[in-house]
């Protein structure tokens, strides 16, 4: 009976042993916001939990990030948790936070490892955690607002003659400085909509910029249109101009 019972004590204590061996920390990697975006800042939030029972209570590792091909794009960096054997009961899980700057849109792989013993041991073991994530294309910036002085004769009348010629005559300024930009485009719609439109240009029925005179014009030629009001709007790619539009009556 003796030998019996030495024999299962020694089972329990060879299966007790191996069930401690077995169990490894569990860590998760999770990114705030879920889609990062390029040239943002971001959140890479590092989880980690241990049985304390079995592992002790001090782990560490290095976390990086990686692009698609395997290259570290950000430099390793050391962490580590004290899970606080000393003062019992300890805690059974931690996070750790990074701040991440990526500066292209992409694939890349988020990665650390982590490095801890057991207590029935004093070997140092490590495994790796990898998580992949996808960095998208930022916002474009918000375009600036600047000022839209409208000229003559649209700054002097609302109404025309239909059949004539109109000068739309604009400046531009930011504060104080004429803004002469290529990128210009004057629509014009009317009661039966779209009437037509002009891009910057050299020829006669283009906006031209006078850049001396500060303004810019482009001729509308109102010959065959019906009577009755008609928009004329003003637009940039790279900027919003105010006022962006103006409302005119032919007669």
């Amino acid at each position: 009976m003796c030998a019996v019972a030495t024999v299962l004590l020694f089972c329990t204590l060879v299966l007790g042993v191996v069930e401690a061996l077995t169990s490894q920390p569990t860590v998760g990697l999770t990114t705030v916001p879920g889609t990062p975006e390029a040239t943002i800042p971001f959140d890479v939030n590092l989880t980690v939990q241990i049985d304390p029972s079995v592992i002790n209570t001090y782990v560490y590792g290095y976390f990086t990030v990686r692009d698609d091909a395997g290259l570290i794009v950000r430099p390793p960096e050391l962490w580590d948790i004290n899970f606080d054997g000393l003062h019992p009961p300890p805690r059974t899980k931690d996070e750790r936070h990074f701040t991440v700057t990526l500066s292209t849109p992409g694939n890349y792989v988020l990665w650390t490892n982590i490095t801890w013993r057991y207590l029935l041991g004093s070997d140092w073991y490590t495994n790796f955690t990898t998580k992949s994530i996808y960095v998208s294309q930022p916002p474009p910036p918000a375009k600036s607002t600047l000022n839209l002085t409208w000229l003559t004769p649209l700054s002097k009348h609302d109404s025309f003659e239909a059949g004539r010629t109109i000068p739309i005559r604009f400046s531009v300024h930011n504060d104080t400085v004429f803004k002469s930009d290529p990128s210009v485009n004057v629509t014009v719609r009317g009661p039966d909509g779209y009437v037509f439109s002009a891009t910057y240009g050299t020829h006669g029925n283009d906006v031209r910029i006078r850049e001396s005179a500060e303004y810019y014009i482009v001729y509308w030629k109102t010959t065959g249109l019906s009577r009755g009001r008609y928009t004329i709007s003003i637009k940039f790619d790279e900027f919003n101009v105010k006022p962006c539009s103006l409302s005119i009556e032919l007669r």
